[in-house]
């Protein structure tokens, strides 16, 4: 398959950024886009893709700002149900990582939930859209690993136990993302890093958060929805939803 194959370019989307067809739908990368006409994205057109997502990230810190509930996943549904949130978008990279961060604050661990969601933000807007496609990294787990590395104070210098527990964890959530397989969906991206958190986070830190049988219902806004295939999709909400695999060594 020739590098590019699948992706083309079909203008703009409605809410300003560029919309791309085939298999990154929603998705946008900062450089090298095209517009309908075939000109290539101009500098302004990358300043209003910039602030848009500046705005739809800030919306998305100061919404979990004001959650109480410890169960990351229903943080997620809560923003994530919100006009500053897509069904697809690189807003997720920022999304994905305060839901944690806000639970565990909520579950009683101690730290400065302002604070650390200002600098999550910051890491989450440095992560282009995309990437689960083109570097084969997904950005829901970056942001879930980002949000675990300021929580712990962990640096590429660590030498402590942090830098290769947070190596295991994404390890393990970009497993079972594998094991489901493509197109991307950032619902069902999210879902999956979460409830790879949940049980590690226990072990790390001894914090216990709730645990639940997922049921997606931002999946008839997905035109790639991969339906039953899905293990979030209602169709298989009366089957028992299988465990995710995970490995010791937090």
């Amino acid at each position: 398959q020739t590098a590019g194959a699948g992706l083309h370019f079909s203008g703009t989307h409605p809410d300003g950024n560029p919309y791309l067809s085939g298999n990154h739908a929603h998705c946008f990368r900062p450089a090298d886009l095209e517009t309908a006409a075939g000109s290539v994205e101009t500098d302004e057109m990358r300043r209003n893709n910039m602030n848009d997502l500046e705005q739809r990230t800030q919306a998305i810190i100061e919404a979990c700002a004001k959650e109480k509930e410890t169960n990351p996943l229903a943080i997620f549904r809560h923003v994530a149900g919100q006009e500053s949130v897509r069904i697809h978008g690189p807003e997720h990279h920022v999304l994905d990582g305060a839901c944690l961060l806000t639970a565990l604050r909520n579950a009683g661990m101690e730290f400065d939930l302002p604070g650390l969601l200002t600098r999550l933000r910051q890491e989450g807007l440095q992560m282009p859209g995309a990437i689960c496609g083109h570097w084969g990294v997904c950005g829901a787990v970056a942001s879930l690993g980002a949000a675990l590395a300021l929580l712990e104070g962990t640096g590429p210098l660590t030498t402590g136990s942090s830098w290769g527990s947070h190596m295991t964890y994404t390890a393990q959530a970009l497993a079972n993302l594998a094991a489901i397989g493509g197109p991307r969906c950032c619902k069902r991206d999210a879902y999956t890093a979460l409830k790879t958190a949940i049980p590690y986070v226990k072990e790390r830190f001894g914090i216990i958060l709730p645990e639940e049988k997922t049921v997606c219902g931002f999946y008839p806004k997905n035109e790639q929805c991969l339906g039953e295939r899905c293990p979030y999709n209602p169709k298989r909400a009366v089957a028992a939803q299988p465990p995710l695999s995970r490995k010791s060594g937090v």
